[in-house]
């Protein structure tokens, strides 16, 4: 590539007798999942610019949003490249569907949000927790965790509210009232603030 003065591994050769994490599978263009299952099927690659072939031993775990077996009816998705990869599948329920663990991935957030903001936010309160069961989560755990990043900067106590909790309206059948809606004072604040 344009001003590659020095040669340093990729993601596939840091993967070596190791694990390679491959997110959001599903985008993958066409092209580039020839390539992947090329790599899959011989355990080589060649890096851009060279003849050399590299020997790769790793394993791969990966991730999608998508319905994997619809996108290959739909030719979005390469067949082979789906049998090659779905050995083992594992099937993550929407976050609306897990109950009260809504409430300890919520948790588990918070403490990350704690050492990120430098605050010391114990938890919730009763209405911000059923405010959490209650509401759909379309956007899953991406969706939770900016819902809590957005209390959490503008936290000023020890536990969060419903209020504190600015929950968008869903375009879902499951819409709900945005809750807690922040505005910018008429005299705006810094960003240090």
């Amino acid at each position: 590539f344009t001003h590659a003065v020095t040669t340093k591994p990729g993601l596939l050769e840091e993967a070596q007798e190791g694990t390679i994490f491959l997110d959001e599978l599903g985008e993958m263009p066409l092209n580039m999942q020839a390539k992947l299952l090329n790599v899959l099927e011989t355990g080589k690659f060649r890096r851009l610019g060279s003849n050399k072939s590299i020997e790769v031993n790793f394993r791969v775990i990966a991730a999608t949003n998508l319905d994997l077996q619809n996108e290959v009816n739909e030719k979005r998705f390469r067949k082979d490249l789906f049998y090659r990869l779905n050995v083992v599948s594992l099937t993550m329920p929407p976050l609306r569907e897990m109950g009260e663990d809504i409430l300890v991935i919520s948790e588990y957030l918070l403490k990350l949000f704690n050492i990120e903001f430098k605050k010391a936010v114990k938890g919730f309160t009763e209405k911000a927790r059923q405010m959490l069961l209650s509401y759909p989560w379309p956007g899953n755990v991406r969706e939770l965790s900016n819902c809590l990043e957005r209390a959490m900067i503008f936290a000023d106590k020890d536990t969060l509210d419903a209020s504190d909790l600015v929950i968008q309206k869903s375009h879902t059948n499951h819409s709900r009232q945005m809750a807690g809606q922040w505005t910018l004072p008429p005299g705006g604040i810094a960003l240090e603030d």
